[in-house]
């Protein structure tokens, strides 16, 4: 790739006393321009002044080659906070951000963990329950602080991670985005993409080879899911514009002090095939969205797995299919990846509670045969995974919600579960005891 040189000016608040910085200058620094826009075009101004410390020494750096920093730029002073490279810290703090004049070609934070936490909090699918997402973040202890949700209890520092599916569904999408997005840009908050956003990335991508059409079809079933969103953000406002432009720069998955978060399934298949498309940092392109939607496509089975989880075909098996919760027919059933002991037909298909065949008649239980090609999808990572997607229903059970190494967090918040979010802190093993639900009874949601 070649070599091309960048100019930028890091507006940045001055880090403790110790730096003796005392003014701030830009230098010309020649970069992979990869390097580059994975790092710096995330607009290092909206850092705190430890995150940004952080980003330029343990990230930035180590990307840099010998030729790409100036000669006259000396290393990070060894266990300190100053740090010498190619930019000086300005010893005002910027207030771009605040003033709402922020670029509006800036991401979200880079996909790497930038500072050291203590734990984090893990919230499951909100689908625009913002009442209860205020909630659960009070208890928390998050509180609201400028605009932005952040952490304020006693242990240490700790950020939010949001599975995804913030759209969709409940009656507060405004309200819900931009709680979470003002979060994510604040740094007091990570989210992976949800099968909801991507699906509002293709509702509004135009399909190239069909006029007028688009690439997840504008259909009576389509419109109906995505109402709430739509009726609430039209998409002809600016704010639809930008929010679906926001859902690109979105990760598929996170990976980083020993955890992994996905929306709906760990698979590392699924993750290599995304890999050959998107770099670390970089957004979702067009390119990808098309190839994504066509079936049959690589691209299109990594996203349903990714988004939507792996499924295992029911007639293939000779059993029938049934009706879903929303009145449709199925005729494949989500496989249980997060039981890595799954070998049969029984212990791999998950059919819901409560469904019947389509002549109306309870589903049958389904036999031990044995499955081979679907045991791929077993989840037999060490580091726990932390998922929403799957309508669970509050209590979380052993075996099903959570094993040693998997965690689900969704827990139907819109059909009038709680809003759910898992405690993880450094070096524990997964325990039930860590779930914290909001509210803490199951009321109805006061819109």
């Amino acid at each position: 790739m070649p070599k091309r040189e960048y100019h930028d000016h890091l507006k940045v608040p001055a880090p403790a006393a110790d730096t003796g910085s005392a003014g701030s200058v830009s230098t010309a620094v020649s970069l992979d321009a990869v390097v580059w826009h994975r790092y710096l075009h995330f607009r290092t101004r909206n850092l705190g002044a430890r995150q940004a410390i952080s980003v330029l020494r343990h990230v930035l750096l180590p990307k840099m080659t010998d030729r790409s920093v100036p000669t006259n730029t000396r290393a990070p002073k060894a266990g300190g906070d100053r740090l010498r490279i190619t930019y000086k810290f300005d010893a005002s703090t910027s207030t771009g951000q605040r003033k709402g004049n922020r670029s509006r070609n800036a991401m979200s934070l880079p996909r790497e963990n930038i500072l050291p936490m203590n734990g984090y909090d893990i919230i499951g699918d909100i689908h625009g329950c913002a009442n209860k997402l205020e909630g659960l973040l009070q208890r928390l202890k998050y509180e609201e602080k400028n605009g932005v949700y952040r952490y304020s209890g006693p242990d240490g520092e700790r950020q939010a991670i949001f599975v995804g599916d913030l759209i969709d569904r409940g009656s507060q999408q405004i309200r819900t985005l931009k709680l979470v997005r003002a979060m994510v840009e604040a740094g007091t908050a990570q989210m992976v993409m949800g099968n909801h956003e991507f699906n509002a990335i293709s509702y509004a991508t135009p399909n190239p080879e069909i006029g007028g059409e688009y690439m997840r079809p504008h259909t009576d079933k389509n419109d109906g899911q995505h109402k709430e969103f739509t009726d609430q953000i039209p998409s002809n406002s600016a704010l639809y514009a930008q929010t679906i432009e926001w859902f690109k720069t979105l990760p598929l998955w996170l990976q980083f002090d020993g955890i992994r978060i996905v929306h709906a399934c760990w698979s590392d298949g699924a993750i290599d095939e995304v890999k050959k498309w998107i770099l670390p940092g970089m957004p979702m392109s067009t390119d990808f969205v098309i190839k994504a939607n066509q079936k049959g496509s690589p691209e299109h089975k990594a996203i349903e797995v990714l988004l939507k989880g792996p499924e295992i075909s029911l007639s293939a098996h000779e059993q029938p299919g049934f009706m879903d919760k929303d009145k449709i027919i199925r005729n494949d059933a989500r496989i249980r990846w997060w039981n890595a002991e799954a070998e049969t037909l029984r212990e791999l298909a998950e059919i819901p509670k409560g469904v019947t065949t389509l002549d109306g008649t309870p589903y049958p239980e389904l036999p031990d045969q044995k499955c081979v090609e679907e045991t791929v999808y077993d989840y037999d990572g060490k580091e726990p995974v932390f998922y929403g997607h799957y309508w669970r229903s509050w209590a979380p059970d052993e075996g099903q919600d959570w094993t040693a190494t998997t965690v689900c967090v969704d827990f139907s918040a819109v059909k009038g579960g709680p809003l759910v979010a898992y405690q993880w802190d450094r070096g524990a093993k997964v325990s039930p005891e860590h779930y914290v639900e909001y509210p803490e009874t199951q009321l109805a949601e006061t819109q």
